[in-house]
């Protein structure tokens, strides 16, 4: 035996002993142990070509879908309803995939559409961390006990703030139509769990915030 081809054969076995016994790489494991066997039993290196066939193709999908299939447990677990499209969408069209190519071109394409998913999704999110600033400034001037004197000034500073709402209101939607064209600024949104975990405030005083965006509105 060459020493080439026995390097070869090594090289196989480590390869499928990466995945032996690794419950997160099932389907990878599969095909890397038909290459290390379809390998193993080659007297010639010549001989591997004809064995191979498409396995080291099917390695690629199964590699897909098993990093996949961890992708879509952790954002389910999570609870990330809208992070985890990519994986199901992918999943799903591995089904019908036999090239490293077609594996390549689904999981960019699918995994650009969701960035712009996502940035959708959590746009929503600046309801909490620019807007309701604005918020409690309309609530501090409007409330102010101060002289009359100066009650035209705090009334000035509220219009200041409702405009401001209203203008990133406009702002957001006109940039997030550029990729959603049917794409539509809902606050209410972050009392959705996988918003509202992240929001460092009681869901009580979220929905009292709610209600004052929509009178500003």
């Amino acid at each position: 035996m060459s020493d080439l081809l026995t390097q070869y054969k090594e090289y196989y076995k480590v390869r499928k002993e990466r995945y032996e016994d690794n419950p997160n790489y099932p389907n990878t494991y599969q095909t890397e142990n038909a290459m290390y066997e379809a390998m193993n039993s080659c007297a010639e290196l010549g001989e591997f070509k004809e064995k191979l066939g498409n396995l080291n193709e099917q390695n690629a999908v199964n590699l897909t879908i098993d990093e996949y299939t961890m992708r879509k447990k952790y954002f389910d677990e999570l609870g990330e309803p809208v992070r985890v499209l990519a994986a199901n969408r992918i999943l799903e069209k591995c089904k019908s995939l036999s090239t490293t190519q077609e594996v390549i071109t689904v999981a960019q394409e699918e995994e650009n559409k969701n960035s712009i998913e996502i940035s959708m999704d959590e746009s929503v999110r600046y309801f909490i961390s620019d807007e309701w600033k604005y918020m409690d400034d309309i609530e501090i001037y409007s409330n102010a006990e101060v002289p009359s004197s100066y009650k035209s000034s705090m009334q000035r500073r509220v219009e200041t703030a409702v405009n401001r709402i209203k203008e990133s209101k406009n702002h957001l939607e006109k940039n997030n139509r550029d990729w959603d064209p049917n794409w539509s600024y809902h606050p209410e949104e972050n009392l959705n769990p996988h918003h509202f975990r992240l929001v460092p405030y009681s869901k009580q005083h979220l929905e009292e915030k709610l209600e004052q965006y929509k009178r500003i509105i």
